[in-house]
């Protein structure tokens, strides 16, 4: 499961629960608002095939009551979607910009300036955590303290296996075992096959600290592409008059921000919350960690 600060402990509830569901939340809020969509989708099909004599069967007739009901389904969902814009850049505001406003332009390339900026330092700060966490994950993980209450034969039993370890003969815990250990029904005990010294609790926290490393390092992921379609947008509105024609413009601004918005809103699906940020008990969310090692892996954002 992943926890916020109550438990794994580096990253806050609130921080926590935004990898969970939407990693780029707080700009989102800050940048984006929804709109309805411009227009509607009839829920009744488009043709009537229920006088044609093949259609009288047992089976055609599930079928077309089938189809009836997914499309009824699809239009009512279409038409009750909210589509994700930037602020400054809604229909009206394009168009403006297409038709020549100075001022409308200016506050545009403002507000994608100014997202760079965030996403920017939010990159930094991610990537400042994810080194600081595989740090503090294989300190951790090799950690042989027995603490103040150690026996002679414990401190004993510490030193040769430290001693071993020094000498090459007893191996060390490695990142990429830490992260395999998520996939391992037993990747507690796998821990202290490598470490006898180290406790359950503690092999439990390292997986929670593997989470949350892997949640921020694939925001880094999601952050790059933000940055990149900023940069392509912004291209575009220092050089509005690069595209040729007023059609080729609108057509422009509209696809890049629409792209834009569609990866600063992107959500995850596969987490279950048990218990949300204003619980005592701090935020806590269940999640399959296979979905999360084939983000980590390969970059890709599991969208709904």
């Amino acid at each position: 499961s992943l926890r916020g600060t109550g438990a794994a402990g580096a990253l806050p509830d609130a921080d926590a629960a935004a990898l969970s569901s939407q990693p780029l939340a707080a700009l989102c809020k800050e940048f984006l608002t929804d709109v309805a969509p411009t227009s509607t989708l009839d829920e009744a099909m488009p043709f009537d095939l229920s006088t044609h004599p093949l259609s009288k069967h047992r089976v055609a007739i599930s079928l077309f009551s089938r189809l009836e009901r997914e499309v009824a389904l699809c239009a009512r969902k279409r038409n009750a979607s909210q589509r994700p814009v930037l602020t400054l850049m809604r229909d009206e505001h394009i168009r403006a910009i297409v038709a020549g406003d100075k001022a409308q332009l200016a506050a545009a390339r403002e507000q994608v300036a100014s997202l760079t900026l965030k996403l920017t330092e939010l990159k930094a700060r991610d990537t400042a955590f994810v080194a600081s966490a595989i740090r503090g994950m294989e300190d951790s993980a090799n950690n042989m303290s027995l603490g103040d209450k150690a026996t002679e034969s414990e401190a004993r039993a510490r030193l040769r296996f430290w001693l071993l370890r020094y000498a090459g003969m007893e191996t060390e815990i490695w990142f990429e075992h830490l992260c395999c250990g998520l996939l391992s029904p037993k990747c507690e005990s796998d821990f202290q096959l490598l470490n006898p010294f180290l406790s359950t609790e503690a092999a439990a926290g390292i997986l929670g600290s593997v989470s949350q490393m892997m949640l921020v390092a694939s925001r880094i992921v999601a952050v790059c592409r933000c940055l990149d379609s900023c940069f392509d947008l912004l291209q575009l509105l220092d050089n509005p008059d690069g595209t040729g024609s007023k059609v080729a413009l609108e057509a422009g601004l509209s696809e890049k921000s629409k792209v834009l918005c569609g990866l600063l809103s992107s959500k995850r699906t596969f987490f279950t919350p048990v218990s949300d940020v204003s619980s005592t008990a701090g935020f806590e969310a269940k999640f399959d960690p296979r979905f999360l090692i084939f983000e980590f892996v390969t970059g890709f954002l599991l969208r709904p």
